[in-house]
């Protein structure tokens, strides 16, 4: 794909990391995601399934390189997430709070907002 003209669909590009892209519908895809569905006959469902070269070749585009496994449950990640999520959810809590107290003691001032 030149530089400076507008992407059509069916264009193709290779990033850093060595995965190819190519153009369909107005969204870059993985083409080896578009040959495993090719390949099954049917959209791959990225929550549940991975897509990868067999020999690790990301060149290597041959349907019979290609395969569809399932995703593992990465706990650690989801659990590392909803953590995350709790300490945001308490820092916020701990600001309302805060909030609250300084509202009430500008009310007991006899100052008002």
């Amino acid at each position: 794909m030149a530089r400076g003209r507008p992407a059509k669909d069916g264009d193709t590009y290779t990033a850093q990391n060595e995965y190819h892209y190519t153009r369909v519908g107005g969204k870059w895809r993985l083409t080896h995601h578009l040959i495993a569905e090719q390949k099954l006959g049917r959209p791959i469902d990225t929550a549940t399934e991975m897509v990868r070269f067999k020999d690790a070749d990301r060149k290597n585009f041959s349907p019979d390189n290609i395969e569809v496994i399932p995703r593992r449950n990465n706990y650690k990640a989801q659990l590392a997430t909803v953590e995350d999520k709790i300490r945001e959810l308490i820092a916020h809590r701990e600001r309302l709070l805060e909030k609250i107290r300084r509202e009430e003691l500008a009310k007991q001032n006899g100052v008002s907002k």
